[in-house]
C-alpha cells in the first residue's frame, strides 16, 4: 500500500534492515521544541498523492513527533525524538529524528531532518557503511559489532563531536531524501 511508502519509507527501511545503525535515545544537542501549528496535521509523499499520515506534536514532550497513518484499522503509530542536530546556528533546523527502539533498550535508530519550511519535509536515511568506516576510521567515536550473519551492527556515542561529525552528508544517503508536504491542516 502505498501510504506505507510514507510511514515506512521513513522508518520501516531502516528498522528492518539486517545491518542496524543505533544511537542513544538523547543523541543530539539539545531537545527540539516543535510548534504544534507548524507539524500538527495530515503530510504525504508526492510520489503517493491522497495517502496521508497525519503528525501531531505531544503536547508533554515537545520534542516528540507522533505518527499516525490514516485510514488504517489498526491505528498504527510511530514517535520520533527530534533533536537539534548542532548548537552551531548554521545548522538551526536540522534534527536527528529518533525512532525509539527496544532492542537494544534506551537506543533508537537515527534519521536526519530538516525542519518543516513552507509545509515540506525533508528526511535522509542513514548509509551504515559511511557510519562503519567513519567508527573503524575514529571519525565517530563508537562500536561496531558483528552479531551474526545478518550485518554488522553500529553503536555511535552521544558525544559533542559525533553530533557535529553525523551531520555530513557523506553519512546519509543525501542524494535520495525522502520528501513529505503538508496536505492538510489538523481536524
Amino acid at each position: 500500500m502505498k501510504t506505507r511508502l510514507c510511514l515506512a519509507s521513513v522508518a520501516a527501511l531502516m528498522l528492518t534492515a539486517c545491518p542496524e545503525v543505533h544511537v542513544p535515545i538523547d543523541f543530539g544537542a539539545s531537545p527540539a521544541q516543535l510548534k504544534a501549528d507548524e507539524w500538527n496535521g495530515l503530510w504525504s509523499n508526492p510520489s503517493a498523492p491522497g495517502e496521508e499520515i497525519r503528525f501531531a506534536v505531544d503536547p508533554a514532550r515537545p520534542h516528540v513527533l507522533v505518527t499516525t497513518e490514516i485510514d488504517k484499522d489498526d491505528d498504527e503509530r510511530m514517535e520520533f525524538h527530534l533533536r537539534q542536530a548542532s548548537k552551531d546556528p548554521e545548522h538551526e533546523g536540522l534534527f536527528f529524528a529518533l525512532v525509539p527502539s527496544q532492542d537494544p533498550p534506551k537506543t533508537a535508530t537515527p534519521y536526519l531532518l530538516r525542519e518543516a519550511e513552507d509545509g515540506v519535509v525533508f528526511f535522509w536515511l542513514i548509509d551504515h557503511d559511511a557510519v562503519e568506516a567513519g567508527i573503524e576510521s575514529g571519525a565517530l567515536r563508537g562500536k561496531v559489532t558483528k552479531p551474526d550473519n545478518k550485518g554488522s551492527h553500529c553503536s555511535i556515542d552521544a558525544i559533542e563531536p559525533n553530533y557535529v561529525e553525523l551531520i555530513k552528508p557523506q553519512y546519509w544517503n543525501w542524494l535520495e531524501p525522502t520528501c513529505i508536504y503538508r496536505s492538510g491542516t489538523p481536524d
